[in-house]
């Protein structure tokens, strides 16, 4: 694999768990306040505080055992592995067709 593809895969895999974080954050509020007491307010404070401090946040969510967070996270790791691991067969693959 050459490094281009793995910094790129990398950037991919960062780019999507920051979506899995986020989406967590979004269900647990919708979990916490439910739709009606919502406002737009509680939002834009619950992604401020997540941009200010991201560790504290998802160590929160983490210690209250977010399954949104924590499948998605496993999901994406296994699928990174899972990329990673087909890019290098086939291009080991390439490399024996080549001889």
């Amino acid at each position: 694999m050459t490094e281009i593809k793995l910094i790129f895969t990398i950037i991919i895999g960062f780019i999507l768990e920051i979506f899995i974080v986020c989406l967590s954050l979004t269900i647990s509020i919708l979990d916490q306040y439910k739709i009606k007491n919502l406002t737009s307010e509680i939002i834009k404070e619950s992604f401020i505080n997540l941009s200010i401090n991201p560790i504290d946040e998802i160590l929160g969510m983490l210690y209250k055992r977010n399954p949104v967070l924590i499948i998605g996270t496993i999901a994406l790791f296994l699928f990174m592995i899972y990329v990673v691991y087909m890019s290098f067969c086939t291009q080991k693959n390439n490399y024996t067709n080549k001889k």
